[in-house]
């Protein structure tokens, strides 16, 4: 599991820090997202609210008792999660690769790191928002060609056709590693749920004189 330490998050750039605080918030959205999961969202919402604390005191201690009165947590999750999504596509491919250094080195072997390292490197500063508008911007090219109303020469298809390729393959590795890194996340959020679960049952069946 990604591990982190005070004196680490000490010298991290900015939007280091805001990725960090706000990516638990993220995953609490993921996990909303299917029947199966949506019990783990608390878990995660209970660690976003304690690294908010590092900002805000005060806005952490309301999160958690809302988090733990189960409100707004509709309101949390249309806020909270969007501002990680912010700063993830403002990242650089260096930065992008800086971030989520220890998934690239983890899993790849040491000519792949390098390589892989390189490749974005001579990107420059293109970001994971411009990967995906090119992206964009070829597909809308191409689906205009195919339905007639904006016909490209041989060599411009040609040339869309390599970009769409190019790009799509890059933003499919990056959205593969960021998907393993919060994949690595879920083991602490899920516990934080399990936790919370098993102790307001134990508390209700106490309170209400059912143990023998």
């Amino acid at each position: 599991m990604v591990m982190k330490s005070m004196a680490k998050e000490n010298q991290e750039p900015d939007y280091f820090k805001d990725m960090r605080r706000y990516e638990y918030a993220k995953l609490a959205s993921d996990f909303s997202k299917s029947k199966e999961t949506q019990r783990f969202v608390p878990g995660a919402l209970e660690r976003f609210a304690s690294d908010v604390k590092e900002v805000s005191e005060t806005e952490s201690l309301l999160l958690k008792d809302l988090i733990r009165k189960g409100q707004g947590l509709e309101s949390i999750l249309g806020i909270y999660p969007k501002k990680c999504e912010e700063v993830h596509q403002k990242l650089t491919l260096e930065q992008f690769a800086t971030y989520y250094n220890e998934i690239i080195t983890g899993y790849l072997d040491q000519e792949k790191v390098k390589a892989l390292k390189e490749a974005f490197g001579r990107l420059g500063s293109t970001t994971v928002e411009d990967i995906q508008k090119k992206i964009g911007e070829a597909t809308y090219k191409l689906i205009g060609h195919q339905e007639g109303y904006q016909k490209l020469t041989d060599d411009e298809l040609k040339k869309v056709q390599e970009t769409a390729e190019k790009y799509k393959g890059l933003n499919d590795v990056l959205e593969y590693i960021e998907n393993v890194y919060f994949e690595e996340l879920k083991p602490e959020a899920i516990k934080n749920a399990n936790i919370q679960g098993l102790n307001k049952l134990v508390d209700s069946y106490l309170q209400e004189g059912k143990a023998a």
